[in-house]
């Protein structure tokens, strides 16, 4: 996720209209979509903007405002927050929207900042949103709904629009420098590959009142231990454990991610998130039906945890079996030839494996992400 601090340059659009700035301080609807977008990091008051973006409070009030110069798809704060604009000023933000439209964008299939923006009021993209709502599982989640895309994927009814839009938006991060290539399926971002900081510590706890037994808390707790160290030894990522906030009634925040029993009805074995999403969806969900489903426990969570720095479902390739999931409407690009043994392979369509196992080519690809385990070299003062 890219952020953008407070002390980052100005948006062209308040120094050219500095009597917008007038909101951030006398508007209570503005207040209101501060509350909804406010992340705090490390100290720090930052704001959810443009989707997967943190920014300053004008960066907020830029995007609010974009948001909601749209008559249909805006979300009720941000029309409200643009109706209190004189009509002047709503000109201004209609023509600072289209142009960011008008745009090129520096990859393929993405948007500009006020394409995101409008993306829901494209009658297309609406009634692909609207036939995917109709086939996507749900359930709640903290009091909001969730869908259930391509069997763990989990998405807020805002972000679906993007999901649509943007669902062909990967790419093989272990291409040979030929045509062809197999291998893992990575996250573009700005024409960029994906990835946490090299460095970064990826922590997490398990949160054991929400087990149903002592057994089952243990259970997990051995699991993820074993399938984050098959990862360590695959590339060079770091998790870290930090057992002694197993016992928090809440979600902590010295941690990237919890894990917890989440029961959602058998719509998943597990959940989990990617790293460019926002800092309140990072959980790994387990759902009762994993003490039960089959498959290898530990390689279930080897599976989350590709997402978790990640990788995507190896099974929205186009050389994938037809009966395999596809909601993710990968239909856009060519994907090339893909390795049905991966560990982020469904088992599906005849292929694929209940061990969910990491193949060579998953070495091969993580590595290209994130370099050589670090068991790999000898470390010197």
């Amino acid at each position: 996720m890219e952020a953008i601090g407070p002390e980052g340059p100005r948006p062209a659009v308040l120094e050219a209209h500095p009597e917008l700035l007038a909101l951030l301080d006398r508007s209570e609807t503005f207040r209101r979509v501060e509350e909804r977008y406010r992340i705090e990091i490390s100290g720090r008051t930052l704001y959810l903007v443009r989707g997967d973006t943190l920014g300053s409070r004008e960066d907020l009030l830029v995007d609010a405002l974009a948001r909601g110069s749209a008559p249909e798809g805006a979300d009720p704060l941000s029309r409200a927050l643009f109706l209190e604009l004189p009509g002047r000023l709503q000109e201004v933000i209609r023509g600072v929207t289209r142009s960011d439209q008008e745009q090129p964008s520096n990859r393929p299939g993405a948007p500009g900042k006020g394409e995101i923006a409008m993306a829901i009021t494209d009658p297309v993209i609406e009634r692909k949103v609207e036939e995917l709502k109709a086939k996507l599982r749900t359930f709640e989640l903290d009091g909001k709904l969730m869908y259930v895309a391509e069997g763990d994927l989990l998405l807020e009814e805002a972000q679906l629009a993007d999901y649509v839009t943007h669902a062909a938006n990967v790419e093989p991060p272990n291409l040979p420098a030929g045509p062809g290539g197999e291998g893992l399926v990575g996250i573009l971002q700005n024409g960029k590959l994906l990835r946490w900081p090299p460095g970064f510590v990826i922590s997490y706890c398990v949160l054991r009142a929400t087990f149903r037994s002592e057994r089952e808390y243990a259970t997990v707790r051995t699991n993820m231990m074993a399938a984050a160290r098959d990862w360590e030894e695959t590339c060079g990522v770091s998790f870290r454990h930090m057992a002694e906030l197993d016992g928090s009634r809440t979600r902590p925040q010295e941690v990237v991610f919890p894990v917890q029993l989440f029961n959602a009805g058998g719509q998943f074995i597990a959940a989990s998130f990617f790293p460019n999403d926002p800092i309140e969806r990072r959980h790994l969900l387990i759902d009762p039906s994993y003490f039960s489903s089959g498959f290898d426990p530990v390689g279930v969570l080897r599976h989350e945890l590709g997402h978790v720095i990640g990788f995507r479902h190896e099974h929205i390739r186009s050389g994938a079996a037809p009966r395999c999931p596809t909601e993710d409407t990968s239909q856009t690009i060519d994907l090339t030839a893909y390795d049905p043994r991966s560990v982020m392979h469904y088992f599906c369509g005849g292929v694929g494996s209940r061990d969910l196992k990491i193949t060579e080519l998953d070495v091969q690809g993580s590595q290209r992400v994130y370099g050589m385990p670090l068991s790999s070299f000898r470390l010197v003062a």
